[in-house]
Protein backbone atom coordinates (compact mmCIF):
# COMPACT_ATOMS: atom_id res chain seq x y z
CA UNK A 1 0.00 0.00 0.00
CA UNK A 2 1.38 3.67 -0.56
CA UNK A 3 1.56 6.18 1.48
CA UNK A 4 -1.12 7.74 -0.24
CA UNK A 5 -2.88 5.25 -0.21
CA UNK A 6 -2.53 4.76 3.83
CA UNK A 7 -3.23 8.17 4.37
CA UNK A 8 -6.40 8.26 2.66
CA UNK A 9 -7.69 4.96 4.67
CA UNK A 10 -7.29 6.71 7.26
CA UNK A 11 -8.76 9.48 6.32
CA UNK A 12 -11.73 7.26 5.50
CA UNK A 13 -11.56 5.79 8.50
CA UNK A 14 -11.60 8.62 10.80
CA UNK A 15 -14.65 10.39 8.82
CA UNK A 16 -16.79 7.36 9.33
CA UNK A 17 -15.91 7.64 13.07
CA UNK A 18 -16.68 11.57 13.29
CA UNK A 19 -19.69 11.04 11.46
CA UNK A 20 -21.27 8.05 14.28
CA UNK A 21 -20.11 9.85 16.69
CA UNK A 22 -22.51 12.97 15.06
CA UNK A 23 -24.92 10.77 14.50
CA UNK A 24 -25.32 9.49 17.66
CA UNK A 25 -25.23 13.12 19.46
CA UNK A 26 -28.18 14.25 17.59
CA UNK A 27 -30.00 10.94 17.24
CA UNK A 28 -33.17 12.32 18.39
CA UNK A 29 -33.49 15.03 16.31
CA UNK A 30 -32.12 13.00 12.95
CA UNK A 31 -35.07 10.59 13.47
CA UNK A 32 -37.44 13.11 14.63
CA UNK A 33 -36.66 14.88 10.93
CA UNK A 34 -35.88 18.10 12.60
CA UNK A 35 -32.17 18.27 11.72
CA UNK A 36 -31.59 20.49 9.30
CA UNK A 37 -27.31 20.07 8.78
CA UNK A 38 -25.60 17.61 6.97
CA UNK A 39 -23.20 15.35 9.10
CA UNK A 40 -20.26 16.42 6.88
CA UNK A 41 -21.19 20.01 7.02
CA UNK A 42 -21.16 19.55 10.93
CA UNK A 43 -17.70 17.43 10.94
CA UNK A 44 -16.05 20.19 8.26
CA UNK A 45 -16.86 22.79 10.79
CA UNK A 46 -15.39 20.72 13.49
CA UNK A 47 -12.30 19.79 11.34
CA UNK A 48 -10.49 22.93 9.87
CA UNK A 49 -8.34 20.71 7.57
CA UNK A 50 -11.17 18.67 6.07
CA UNK A 51 -12.89 22.71 5.34
CA UNK A 52 -9.39 23.44 4.09
CA UNK A 53 -10.06 19.96 1.16
CA UNK A 54 -13.41 21.22 0.55
CA UNK A 55 -12.72 24.94 -0.43
CA UNK A 56 -9.29 23.41 -2.52
CA UNK A 57 -11.80 20.83 -4.23
CA UNK A 58 -14.25 23.43 -4.98
CA UNK A 59 -11.98 26.16 -6.30
CA UNK A 60 -9.27 23.27 -8.42
CA UNK A 61 -11.51 20.57 -8.64
CA UNK A 62 -15.10 20.68 -9.42
CA UNK A 63 -14.55 24.15 -11.19
CA UNK A 64 -12.12 23.03 -13.94
CA UNK A 65 -13.29 23.88 -17.33
CA UNK A 66 -12.80 20.14 -18.29
CA UNK A 67 -15.35 19.04 -15.30
CA UNK A 68 -17.46 21.71 -15.97
CA UNK A 69 -17.88 20.89 -19.97
CA UNK A 70 -18.44 17.07 -18.61
CA UNK A 71 -21.31 18.04 -15.80
CA UNK A 72 -22.80 19.78 -18.60
CA UNK A 73 -22.93 17.55 -21.24
CA UNK A 74 -24.09 15.25 -19.23
CA UNK A 75 -27.28 17.73 -18.38
CA UNK A 76 -27.68 18.17 -22.20
CA UNK A 77 -28.01 14.62 -22.20
CA UNK A 78 -30.53 13.99 -19.40
CA UNK A 79 -32.33 16.32 -20.56
CA UNK A 80 -32.53 15.39 -23.97
CA UNK A 81 -33.58 11.55 -22.60
CA UNK A 82 -36.50 13.38 -20.21
CA UNK A 83 -38.13 15.23 -22.95
CA UNK A 84 -37.99 11.68 -25.66
CA UNK A 85 -39.00 9.77 -22.75
CA UNK A 86 -41.46 11.77 -20.43
CA UNK A 87 -43.92 14.08 -21.59
CA UNK A 88 -44.42 16.86 -19.50
CA UNK A 89 -48.12 18.92 -19.72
Amino acid sequence: MTALSNLRAKSINSLIFKAFEFYKLHFDNIVAGKHKKALFDMIAEDCDALQQIVDFSIEHIYNDRSVVEIENAGYNVMYALLNHFVSFP
